[in-house]
């Protein structure tokens, strides 16, 4: 395989290992927040003694908030994340690519037939070696963000269930 075609795979690696970055990340946001805004909403409502207005009102502020937290912490970084951005990652974390990813991304762009790419995609790949994909974005951070996520899910199914169970069988405090 040419060096030009295992470098554009090697980005295509850590522009995936990003993608999966950026989207534990989001849907770690948001789980949290929607966690933390129907908390905040149901004090609300509460205080109002459940009101129609008052519940209304809370519905809104959740949708709104879920709304915005999946425009921001996913939607945006998702469309946002593109070779050049991943080149800038990967050279952000490893500074001994001194800008060659860079480089190679623009000018695979804009000359895609320039002889240079060749010279500069070999000499990029000895780099390359020493940093992988998953170094880029560490599984640490994925499972982290993966388990926030989860745990913020889990909480907010066990109180959905916990208030169906109690308005179902009748127990109130």
């Amino acid at each position: 395989m040419r060096p030009l075609d295992r470098l554009s795979e090697y980005l295509g690696a850590v522009e995936k290992r990003l993608r999966l970055l950026a989207v534990t990340r989001g849907v770690a946001v948001i789980a949290g927040l929607a966690l933390i805004l129907t908390v905040v909403a149901v004090l609300i409502a509460n205080h109002f003694s459940f009101s129609n207005p008052s519940v209304i009102g809370a519905r809104v502020f959740l949708f709104l908030g879920i709304a915005l937290a999946i425009g921001a912490a996913l939607i945006v970084p998702v469309i946002r994340l593109n070779r050049k951005h991943a080149a800038r990652e990967a050279e952000l974390r490893f500074p001994q690519f001194e800008e060659r990813l860079l480089t190679f991304t623009e000018r695979s762009e804009s000359h895609p037939g320039d002889p240079f790419l060749e010279l500069l995609a070999s000499d990029t790949l000895n780099v390359a070696a020493q940093a992988e994909p998953h170094s880029v974005a560490k599984n640490s951070l994925v499972f982290g963000f993966s388990t926030a996520a989860g745990v913020s899910a889990l909480v907010l199914i066990w109180l959905t269930s916990a208030y169906w169970f109690f308005s179902t069988f009748g127990v109130h405090r």
